[in-house]
């Protein structure tokens, strides 16, 4: 099949499902706007990429509900991840190249560990300057077209190089496949029944994830918990903007949408918890703006944002005035920003955000480093350890820091002490594998040099 019957194929299904996404999509490309980036990323594009950025040059934003018709649904073109424009395609290309660059200036492992589907052809590297991210999905590229792949793979093929269950693998051999495939596999009625919001329509469209039955039946899921939150939070943010901001423009909208998206994914284990999520936000707006990232329209996208989060209950009145006052460029907010915290969600246990985890995010290659090193030890740590002592490692323990503060060190070993104490007696909420976990903690922070060795004998001695 032909790209323009597969694209119309694959519309057609979304407007069976009540979307207006045919209808939010942006104007074409230009022929001199595919060669610019021809020339920029080095590879000369596959036919049916060329046809889709003929026919739209991206999508609106999925969270811009202005306009959006009486019973019908707004959402990202390829079910969960959204259609990037040729511009937004570059930047995030430039950034996860910038981003792998600085990381191998700083000799710091690079060693892919991820885990690809047996017998998809795909690159074993953190990311490829050959993969052109033409969707994206929560600050990470969401499916990308291949185009040089390893033996066996096929140019052009899809690849999801981020997956939420870790497990990468190949969508489609083309994006002329992915469409017509999709169109055909996928069972309407069992997305319709899964969606949990009237406005938003968020399903699985990889049909690849399990093997097609016989009757080569849809096999769609129902979305992870989280994600079904995060869309109940979308629709009420989205009500809200609209009524309090008519006036305000689609950039943003778009802007202040993200920013919920990016700044506050739900946590599978604590649900939508903005507590849990302050830190990283304000050490990232400090880090913004003292480098003089944020325009103007940065900036009234983060106000909206300060308010919604007040008005809905979710910020304490103290968390929302503190971040307006570090928007304001208050520099005593500023220093506190990229230190150290007490978050309320965590009772006494200071969390201390520093420069490096604000700008790296999720800091997947850190993880990653971390997972093959605490599976390497000697007495061979459970999954249950290693997944425990990361969460440690990257939230509400010390990062590496130009300083180490004394009094979060000390309120963490009161803490671990006070778990060590209701451990042995017997408490049902503090399992073995969190004392044992806590072990492995403590020898990353000396080998990373977080800790002394001073520092570490005393953890260990509690």
């Amino acid at each position: 099949m032909n790209f323009a019957p597969a694209f119309s194929a694959w519309l057609a299904f979304l407007s069976s499902l009540d979307s207006d996404l045919p209808n939010r999509l942006n104007p074409p490309a230009t022929e001199a706007q595919l060669a610019a980036v021809e020339a920029e990323i080095g590879y000369v594009l596959p036919d049916d990429v060329r046809a889709l950025y003929f026919l739209a040059d991206g999508q609106r934003n999925s969270l811009d509900t202005r306009d959006l018709p009486s019973g019908k649904r707004m959402g990202p073109l390829f079910g969960h991840y959204q259609l990037n424009s040729l511009e937004e395609t570059l930047k995030i290309w430039r950034k996860w190249n910038e981003r792998v660059t600085e990381l191998e200036t700083e000799s710091i492992d690079l060693q892919f560990h991820e885990i690809t589907r047996p017998g998809d052809a795909i690159d074993e590297a953190l990311w490829k300057k050959s993969w052109l991210p033409i969707s994206s999905g929560f600050e990470l590229p969401g499916w990308v077209i291949d185009l040089a792949p390893p033996a066996g793979g096929a140019i052009g093929q899809v690849v999801e190089v981020f997956p939420a269950d870790g497990q990468r693998r190949v969508i489609a051999p083309s994006l002329t496949t992915l469409l017509e495939s999709a169109a055909r596999n996928l069972d309407k009625q069992e997305i319709l029944k899964a969606q949990e919001s009237p406005y938003i329509l968020w399903f699985q469209m990889d049909w690849t994830r399990t093997t097609p039955s016989p009757s080569d039946s849809a096999i769609v899921h129902q979305p992870p918990a989280e994600i079904i939150v995060l869309n109940e939070r979308l629709a009420e943010f989205s009500q809200w903007l609209r009524d309090r901001y008519p006036g305000d423009s689609s950039e943003i909208q778009q802007a202040t949408g993200q920013l919920l998206v990016q700044s506050f994914m739900p946590e599978p284990r604590i649900g939508f918890d903005p507590g849990a999520n302050f830190q990283s936000y304000v050490a990232s707006l400090a880090l913004d703006q003292k480098r003089g990232e944020l325009d103007e329209t940065e900036i009234t996208a983060r106000l909206r944002l300060h308010a919604w989060l007040y008005d809905a209950g979710l910020w304490l009145p103290g968390q929302s005035a503190f971040a307006d006052k570090l928007l304001a460029g208050d520099a005593d907010a500023q220093a506190r920003a990229l230190r150290a915290y007490d978050v309320e969600h965590f009772g006494t246990v200071g969390w201390t955000m520093t420069r490096k985890r604000a700008e790296f995010g999720s800091d997947i290659w850190q993880e990653s480093n971390f997972r093959r090193w605490a599976k390497a030890q000697d007495y061979e740590p459970s999954a249950a350890e290693i997944d425990f002592a990361w969460n440690e490692v990257s939230g509400t323990l010390l990062w590496p820091s130009p300083e180490l503060d004394e009094s979060r060190f000390e309120e963490e070993l009161m803490f671990v002490a006070m778990r060590a104490t209701e451990f042995e007696a017997g408490r049902q909420d503090v399992p073995a594998y969190e004392i044992h976990a806590r072990r492995l903690t403590h020898a990353w922070n000396l080998k990373e040099a977080i800790w002394s060795p001073e520092h570490f004998a005393k953890a260990e001695s509690v």
